[in-house]
């Protein structure tokens, strides 16, 4: 709830309108499905729509604590009023998930392209896309052991690759991982060509709120491999280092 709840914020202007939020919750339908149907809630029977409200306030101002706990609104002196700062702001500008912004803060000033791939791959917009299905294990595992994958999937404490390395493709992630980097390899995607365009429209979404938390943070070597990521999926012509910088 909270990467819809942001945007919200965002238009309450004034730190005092904490209503708004409240508002906005009382239009959507789970307002209308509490009232219906408390018991999926785990909340009883019998409660007044005024006892409802009060529910719905807690879960609202526990929604934006949470928000207040990774950096994106900050709480007036009075415990209520609200105000939206820059990482929310990113989030809500950029539509990208909770989840999401917050592992960008993941990405040290040491990171380069392995674990920018790492991150897309692992974001919840790429979730839907790489839905990993039993009958795809073995043909994902034989991509990995492929030389087209730049950063293969290694069991635990494995250090060289190689087809007894090579771990078993177990999660959407590990299998978003893989066809990023056909994409990027500029290899086709065969069989899983049917989710490229939709892997496509998250992860640009996804990069596009990195490159711009990067810039404000300042880190340059993190940056520079997001744009040469981004770069690499856009063209799906091979890999595009810039020349100028290492980032790997």
């Amino acid at each position: 709830m909270c990467w819809r709840l942001q945007p919200h914020v965002l238009k309450a202007r004034d730190p005092a309108q904490y209503q708004v939020c409240i508002t906005w919750l009382k239009s959507t339908y789970l307002w209308a499905r509490m009232k219906r149907n408390p018991i999926f809630y785990q909340l009883p029977r019998g409660l007044s729509e005024a006892e409802l409200e009060e529910r719905l306030k807690a879960l609202c101002l526990a929604q934006l604590r949470a928000l207040a706990d990774a950096q994106m609104v900050r709480f007036g002196d009075d415990g209520l009023s609200i105000a939206p700062l820059p990482l929310g702001t990113l989030m809500a500008r950029t539509c990208v998930r909770f989840e999401t912004v917050k592992s960008f803060a993941r990405l040290g000033v040491g990171c380069g392209l392995a674990e920018v791939v790492a991150l897309l791959a692992d974001s919840e917009e790429l979730r839907d896309a790489a839905t990993l299905r039993r009958t795809e294990v073995k043909a994902l595992f034989e991509v990995n052991c492929s030389s087209d994958i730049r950063f293969p999937l290694l069991n635990d404490k494995a250090k060289a690759k190689s087809k007894s390395n090579c771990a078993k493709i177990k999660t959407h992630a590990q299998k978003a991982s893989l066809l990023l980097q056909l994409r990027a390899a500029g290899v086709p995607l065969g069989e899983f060509s049917g989710c490229e365009n939709m892997l496509l429209l998250g992860a640009r979404r996804v990069l596009r709120a990195l490159i711009d938390f990067l810039v404000g943070e300042g880190h340059a070597r993190p940056l520079c491999a997001a744009v040469v990521l981004r770069k690499c999926l856009e063209r799906g012509a091979g890999w595009h280092d810039d020349s100028q910088v290492r980032v790997d």
